[in-house]
């Protein structure tokens, strides 16, 4: 299970690090890497949320295999967007906020080289099957001030 707690100060603080280190980054692959890793460091911040504030489980009225199976499923599912999603559904009884620009996360995890990067502003295909149809052009800074906005905005239970 996740063993490392990420607070909502050190979340805030990586992030300021990070936007500063793009800011300051000449190389392009450089700063769109850096751009992954705060995506990363905000999926990590919300697993990190939701595990650390699940109900307490009395092991003395739950059967172990009981708690191995309420185990393999939040581990399974809090390693995926829709698996969080499902697990502040189903234990909090709310709705998990969506982490602003996914398509471009995923964009710079697994085509970087699809993802154009001038003047500080992402450009990148929004569209369903990479058919060209959305493109987004955004700034680094609008995206990080989106993904601030969406940390703040994280309440549960």
């Amino acid at each position: 299970m996740l063993h490392l707690i990420l607070q909502s100060v050190e979340y805030k603080n990586e992030i300021d690090k990070i936007k500063s280190k793009i800011l300051n980054e000449e190389d392009e692959l450089v700063k769109k890497s850096l751009m992954l890793t705060i995506f990363v460091l905000s999926e990590s911040y919300v697993s990190s949320l939701i595990v650390s504030n699940l109900p307490e489980r009395d092991e003395n009225l739950i059967d172990k295999a009981y708690e191995k199976i309420i185990q393999q499923y939040i581990s399974k599912n809090i390693r995926t967007r829709n698996g969080r999603k499902e697990l502040v559904k189903n234990f909090y009884n709310t709705d998990l906020p969506a982490i602003p620009h996914t398509k471009l996360r995923d964009a710079l995890a697994h085509e970087i080289n699809k993802v154009d990067l001038k003047n500080n502003r992402f450009k990148y295909d929004n569209s369903r099957g990479n058919r060209n149809e959305n493109i987004i052009e955004v700034s680094i800074d609008e995206i990080i001030n989106e993904l601030e906005e969406w940390f703040l905005n994280l309440e549960f239970p």
